[in-house]
């Protein structure tokens, strides 16, 4: 455990400097085109659909999600974005299984496949900006 500010501490141990520094790059991601699922034809029709979908977890006082709709296609490349507490997390378990809606349906097309990477998944990147993004996702989650 350390006491004291950020400067004394990287006075103390400079590599610390990075913990805390943002940094600006650049990165550029291609997408795989979507594999084929049975009975959908184009790219437009609707494979993941939520409809007035509320969740809220119990002995909450308000809904972390309430009453939202969307729907996505073979076409689409989603991002979850927003401040901390928005409820981005609660959402993509609510689209994985993981939670079930309080209210509101969720539809999902029998063979779809989602992927979700966690924030702090990451964390060693750096060490693999030679793979797609496709093989990175192989690569961390090889053993399940």
């Amino acid at each position: 455990r350390y006491k004291g500010n950020l400067a004394a501490l990287v006075a103390r141990n400079p590599s610390a400097k990075s913990y805390y520094e943002l940094g600006e790059s650049e990165m550029e991601f291609t997408f795989p085109e979507p594999g084929f699922l049975e009975g959908v034809k184009t790219k437009a029709k609707a494979i993941l659909r939520a409809t007035n979908m509320s969740f809220q977890y119990p002995g909450t006082s308000k809904p972390q999600i309430q009453d939202i709709s969307f729907q996505c296609s073979l076409g689409s490349r989603i991002a979850v974005i927003g401040p901390n507490g928005a409820g981005k997390s609660t959402l993509i378990n609510v689209l994985t299984g993981e939670l079930i809606p309080t209210q509101g349906e969720i539809y999902q097309h029998e063979n779809i496949r989602i992927a979700y990477i966690k924030q702090h998944a990451f964390a060693h990147i750096d060490n693999h900006l030679d793979k797609t993004p496709s093989e990175y996702i192989q690569w961390r989650f090889q053993t399940g």
